[in-house]
Formats: C-alpha cells, structure tokens, sequence
C-alpha cells in the first residue's frame, strides 16, 4: 500500500542517478514540487516506431496532463501530417524534462540529468526505430551520453541520422517547434529546414543501422607482422589506404618528438596497428608512404607534417582528406572532425576516453609535449590508434561515394 503521491514503482525510479562522480535525482531537479502533472508519462501509441521527444511540458501540457498538446506540439503534429504521419497514432511522445519548469523555463543541465534515466528507461521499453530530438535539451539528453559534455548548439546536429547501437534506433536532430513559430515570420529559412528534417528522419525507419566498428576490428601487431603487412601491401597495392599517428604533440619541431605508434587500414573490417620504435618498421613505412598507394587521412597536412619532420619522407599520392570532404559537404562549424564524422555517421564515440589524458599537454604551446610516452605499450593506445584510421577509411568510402569521386 503506498499512501503518498507516488507509486512504489516511481519512488524506486527516483532512486539516486551517477554521471561523472556526481548524483542527481528527482531531490536535485525539484520541479514535481512546482507543476500540477509531476513525472508526465509517455504519450502517444508509437504505431510506426517514432518516439518524438522535446525539452518539458508547457502550461498547457501541464494542465491537461498530457504531452505536446500546446501551439508546439500542434507544430508539430501539422508538418508530420504532411508527411503521412499521424503524431499521436504513430509517435510516442516524451520530454528530456517530464515536469514543466517554473515559467516554461529551458530546463537546467541538473534537470536534464536528473531526468535523463527515466528517459532512457522508457526509450528502452518502448523501442522505436527512429527518436527525433527537438531541441537543445532532447540533444544534450539523449546525445549527451553518448557524445559528453562538448555538445555546443543544436545547430551542430540538426539534420545527421546518428545510428545508436545501444537504443538499436536512429537518432534524429532538429530544432525545438517553438522555434520554428518564432521563426516563421521572421522570413527564415528554419520552417523549411524543420520540415526537410522530420522527412529525412523518417527515411530512417526502414533503414538498418550501419555495423560499427570496434576493438575487434583492430589487430595490434609486432615488429615482424607490422613489417610483413607493409610489405604485402607494396606487393599488391590496395585501392585506398588510410593511415593514422598518434604522437607526443600537435606539432613535430621542438626537441624529444616522436611518432608513438602507426595505424593502417585498406579494408573496411580490419585496421592493423603497431609501434614506431623499431628502425626497420619505420624503414618500412617510409617505403609505404612514397608509394603510389592512394592515401587517406583526416585532416592530411598533420600525418604529413609529421612523416616530413620525424620520418624525412614525403607521403605520395594523397588522395583524400575526411576534414576537407566535410567542409565541402556542409560547411558548418564543429562537424569535421574524424571523432564527429565517425559518430554520426558510424554512432562510434567514445573510443579515446581512456587515452584523452593522455594526449594533453596542458599548455597552450603547440609544440609541448604529451603524457603519451608515459603509457608506451599501452594496448589502448594502439586501439585507439587503430580506430582512427579504420573510421578514416569508412568514412572518406562513404564521402567518396557520395562526392561521386572513383
């Protein structure tokens, strides 16, 4: 018998959630104490697979105790019915927020995580193939997790179809409907750009999502094998051969740099990776780089850089560069990047959390020195390593493919 105002089965949701060494729960968020509909359920019968989530509740959800039934979620409704979608037959509903804030207020980053498990318990349980964020609060919640702290603005996001491998759906950015209303008589490009985006999520739902590529894909290698491996791939040069540093800093010139360890990719499922101590290895792939092996990198002029200074070899036959390609593609800011790339194309993130530290040098100087020789033999390094050439060579397939480039 539970005479409070919550279930039994809402107080053991309430329980304490960890993020960062930190708790938040309903205790730290405080807003069921403010709204007249606390902890507002998942609206909507899900027909077709889409779970459409916003920030919070407004006014009028909250009086009425029901989710997206204010001018927003009416929004909302009118462009997904012009794309034979019915919002309430065919959507769930869901909020990174399920109490309205004080004034409508944006929730707060301790709200947003003090809700974020909830939300992620009814995502699990309702399983939609496609979840379309609306908004700043929907993306630092559901991206958020994945992605970290780094998020910056929603229109980083909008318009990628990430693939979640944990939520087994595609996760769609764009931007929150009360935008679009403040934004259609301001002769703006946004109500467009809302409705390109809900179509191009909706593409998503008879999609599978891409296979991702992990650790196993990486083969660590001696100095014998890495040798081999090289040799093997002069004999029978591959069609596209992407290849990855990692190093003691940004830059090559000041004294003690050195090149830690090489990754090599030319198959879309396998990346082999090894050290650069050995004399004969890097002999080797100084051979590899003068040959007219077409070659992949991102952001080129650093593996460049660092083959000239370090090895005293030019790398030939450049022929791709995945930081490049996504500028032409789409010019915004903070999208170019291969860890970008690979997550929203590929839903990989997360891959250098254990290495990161270590690459910093905790000095604005360009030409300081890393932890990285610290942690030499390190497997995560070589993993890490390998990662980053492997997602180099399926992502600059994938631009390649879409640029019309042989």
């Amino acid at each position: 018998m539970n005479d409070g105002f919550f279930s039994a089965v809402e107080i053991a949701d309430m329980a304490p959630k960890t993020v960062r060494g930190r708790v938040f729960s309903c205790r730290d968020c405080k807003l069921d104490q403010e709204c007249k509909t606390p902890r507002m359920k998942c609206g909507g019968k899900g027909r077709k697979g889409i779970m459409v989530i916003g920030d919070a509740p407004g006014e009028n959800e909250d009086e009425k105790g029901s989710q997206f039934v204010g001018r927003a979620g009416k929004e909302v409704e009118w462009y997904l019915s012009k794309l034979g979608i019915s919002f309430y037959e065919d959507c769930w509903t869901e909020n990174a927020c399920c109490c309205r804030p004080v004034k409508n207020d944006t929730p707060t980053a301790t709200q947003i995580l003090a809700c974020r498990e909830r939300l992620f318990k009814s995502i699990r349980t309702k399983q939609p193939k496609v979840i379309i964020l609306l908004g700043k609060s929907a993306v630092d919640s559901v991206i958020g997790k994945y992605w970290g702290s780094d998020i910056g603005p929603v229109g980083r996001w909008r318009g990628f179809r990430i693939p979640c491998h944990d939520l087994t759906a595609w996760l769609c950015p764009t931007f929150h409907p009360s935008y679009i209303l403040r934004e259609k008589n301001q002769e703006s490009a946004a109500p467009i750009i809302f409705g390109q985006d809900l179509r191009s999520s909706l593409s998503c739902l008879e999609n599978p999502l891409p296979e991702p590529p992990s650790e196993k894909h990486i083969q660590p290698l001696d100095d014998f094998h890495a040798i081999r491996h090289m040799r093997q791939l002069l004999e029978a040069p591959p069609r596209l051969l992407a290849f990855d540093y990692e190093t003691t800093g940004l830059k090559p010139h000041a004294k003690g740099h050195e090149i830690v360890c090489c990754s090599l990719c030319s198959d879309p499922h396998k990346a082999v990776t090894f050290w650069m101590e050995n004399e004969m290895v890097q002999k080797t792939l100084c051979r590899v780089l003068e040959s007219d092996i077409p070659k992949v990198a991102s952001n080129l002029k650093y593996e460049d850089q660092w083959s000239r200074h370090i090895l005293g070899v030019h790398p030939r036959n450049w022929k791709f560069d995945t930081m490049l390609a996504a500028h032409v593609q789409d010019n915004r800011q903070l999208i170019t990047s291969i860890k970008f790339q690979g997550y929203v194309r590929l839903g990989v993130a997360g891959y250098e959390n254990r290495v990161k530290p270590y690459l910093e040098t905790g000095s604005k100087n360009a030409n300081s020195i890393n932890r990285l020789k610290e942690v030499r033999g390190w497997k995560d390094v070589l993993v890490y390593c390998g990662m980053d050439s492997l997602l180099e060579y399926r992502v600059a397939s994938m631009q390649m493919k879409e640029l019309g480039i042989e």
